[in-house]
């Protein structure tokens, strides 16, 4: 077991002394760990170590002719932790979430030039995870409630019209919203496992749409609403990719392999799902086992699209699904942002620096990608945008 362990889970990497300090709570709040890995395993990897496998360093993946420009913006220069980003599909608001004390995080906005900067939420407490529609004039996010339990809320670009869409004696977290900002997909542990659930976003139409006794984590919805890919896990060591309607019909298994399939990112006509797939046995994660890989909607199409030999992780698909970023380990210690085509075509890297970088962002054209940098001066959000 390599690095600090939260729970049974085995980390890597300088985890943040305000996650384990406030481990009890977070069980409680989370109640599944894995939630709390996922969480936690974008500020792990940008501490630029990898957990599991041992041996030789995992080789970089290799990039063809570069076949973009582009520029670099730096957003915040708050100086301190700015996480999470999420970009509008038109690429014009992103929303983040930033530590303002040890134990408060808030959400906030900035407008892609830099302008425009607004602080959206005001308590005492966590607010999480946010997720914004595609003008980029509503976010969803989880906020910790009664320091125990995540509830999902919303809240408009400018701060006004927050409302609290769930309340419940257990966690609801991981919302992913619809374009239109009408549509919340999320994670409840109503039945003391993950299930996925619909809400619109006046609090109405709630809808359970899975129902089993294994978690079902990480929704990501189609820009419709009509679909829903998830991560289901089959068995202790294996979670797999699943689709399933906003109605609750054609609940689809789109993958069946041994290893982890992670974090889906759907495209906006539903068609296509980018995932990470993750070695994860007894309970330890192999960061170096990781790729991205593409499937249809069908299940048809599987297709491996990264052969770094592993450290390939948080895909984050365009609106069309000819785009994939994603986050990668060079030389095994320095995350960078790497962009790919749907075919596996055009392996770009995009950042190259002393710093770590995490959690990219994708517009829906594919010409902007959010993301947060760690370094010296904390955790600035930063803006590529590629030039035709």
């Amino acid at each position: 077991m390599c690095g600090p362990s939260f729970g049974h889970i085995a980390l890597t990497g300088e985890t943040p002394r305000r996650m384990l300090s406030s481990y009890n709570e977070r069980r409680d709040a989370l109640k599944i760990t894995r939630i709390a890995l996922i969480l936690l395993l974008g500020i792990m990897l940008t501490s630029g170590i990898a957990c599991g496998g041992g041996g030789e360093p995992s080789p970089t993946p290799t990039s063809t002719p570069t076949t973009y420009e582009w520029t670099l913006t730096q957003l915040t220069f708050s100086g301190g932790q700015d996480e999470w980003p999420s970009i509008s599909a038109d690429g014009t608001k992103i929303a983040f979430m930033s530590w303002v004390k040890d134990d408060d995080s808030e959400i906030f906005i900035v407008n892609s030039d830099g302008g425009g900067l607004t602080q959206l939420t005001s308590n005492t407490v966590e607010d999480w995870y946010p997720s914004i529609n595609a003008d980029g004039t509503k976010i969803a996010f989880m906020s910790l409630v009664d320091n125990h339990r995540f509830e999902i809320f919303i809240v408009n670009s400018d701060g006004s019209g927050l409302t609290q869409l769930t309340s419940n004696t257990v966690s609801d977290g991981m919302p992913s919203l619809s374009d239109d900002g009408i549509k919340i997909a999320f994670v409840s542990y109503v039945d003391g496992d993950g299930e996925i659930f619909i809400v619109n976003s006046d609090g109405s139409g709630l809808t359970q749409l899975t129902s089993n006794t294994i978690d079902d984590d990480l929704p990501s919805i189609s820009a419709d609403g009509t679909k829903i890919a998830f991560t289901s896990f089959v068995d202790d060591d294996d979670s797999e990719i699943f689709i399933v309607n906003s109605d609750g019909s054609g609940l689809t298994q789109l993958t069946s392999n041994p290893v982890e399939g992670w974090t889906p990112s759907i495209s906006a006509d539903g068609m296509k799902i980018a995932f990470m797939s993750i070695e994860f046995v007894d309970y330890e994660i192999s960061i170096e086992d990781s790729e991205i890989f593409i499937v249809n909607s069908d299940g048809s199409g599987l297709t491996q699209l990264t052969f770094s030999g592993g450290q390939a992780v948080f895909p984050s698909i365009s609106a069309d699904g000819t785009k994939i970023v994603f986050l990668s380990l060079v030389d095994d210690d320095d995350p960078e942002i790497f962009i790919i085509n749907s075919d596996g075509s055009g392996l770009t890297q995009l950042t190259s620096n002393t710093v770590s970088d995490s959690m990219p962002s994708i517009s829906a054209d594919g010409t902007k990608i959010a993301f947060y940098s760690i370094a010296d001066n904390g955790h600035p959000i930063f803006l590529l945008e590629l030039i035709p």
